[in-house]
């Protein structure tokens, strides 16, 4: 006896895969309200992996701003106080930031309180922080010292490609306001070959070391530049961006660098 033709069933064979994609979506969808709308922000980022949560479920690019020293850390003291300087410049900055739409402001550790570099790194990982910024400045007990640089993430870390690029915007938007650029271009890598002693290369070095940074680059969690505003024992340099005025100017720079790097990592 001939046998019928077997005739494959259409259609059915995509429903578990539709149910599927639908039941992901709809978890997605209320993994996110219970992440965002059930807990407290104070429990949410206390979660572990609580960046990684914020950035999956946030449109806002988040900058944490880092006011190097503070609280009963004065810094460098010179013609001014180091923490003076980089407390005023990350406010201003912060208020930069805070009035645009595309940016979500944050601060590694209230400005007239100190925090150890982990901490700051810690905070700025919990609040989803897409770039990290942190502000200092240099010393040198003769005053002959001035100008800027910036340090950052070095060869083989993570973020090393981000980094650098942020540094070089920085450097770019920071030589407009006439203070002058240290090295071969300003960028340069700093690597601790003990607790106390370091060693300063060139960006043009691209060799990977073993040897630690600064903790704030090396820790942060996601691209990040610490940069040495100005000479806080050269007269000319605190005058250019040491004082009120100045830490706006600098401030202004530091914004229109992250504002290029936003537009060159979000194309559309």
């Amino acid at each position: 006896m001939q046998r019928r033709p077997y005739r494959k069933r259409r259609g059915r064979g995509c429903l578990p895969v539709i149910i599927g994609i639908i039941a992901v979506i709809a978890g997605t969808f209320l993994l996110s309200r219970l992440v965002t709308g059930v807990l407290s922000e104070d429990i949410l980022q206390r979660l572990p992996g609580a960046g990684a949560i914020t950035r999956l479920f946030s449109d806002d690019f988040v900058v944490a701003i880092d006011a190097g020293h503070g609280g009963n850390d004065p810094g460098a003291e010179g013609v001014i106080r180091e923490a003076d300087m980089t407390a005023r410049t990350a406010e201003a900055l912060y208020a930069l930031l805070d009035a645009d739409e595309r940016f979500t402001p944050v601060y590694c550790h209230p400005l007239d309180e100190g925090a150890n570099v982990l901490d700051r790194c810690k905070a700025a990982s919990r609040a989803g922080a897409d770039l990290l910024l942190s502000i200092h400045g240099n010393s040198d007990p003769g005053g002959s010292g001035h100008g800027f640089e910036c340090y950052p993430a070095p060869p083989g870390r993570t973020y090393h490609a981000d980094s650098l690029y942020f540094a070089q915007l920085l450097t770019a938007q920071i030589a407009s306001t006439g203070i002058n650029i240290r090295g071969d271009n300003g960028v340069r890598y700093a690597y601790y070959i003990d607790d106390v002693n370091k060693v300063i290369v060139e960006s043009t070095d691209e060799s990977v070391r073993s040897d630690g940074s600064f903790g704030i680059v090396d820790h942060a969690g996601c691209p990040s530049v610490l940069v040495e505003q100005c000479f806080v024992t050269n007269s000319e340099d605190a005058a250019l961006l040491g004082g009120e005025e100045g830490c706006k100017l600098a401030a202004e720079a530091y914004y229109q660098a992250i504002c290029e790097y936003y537009a060159a990592k979000n194309p559309e």
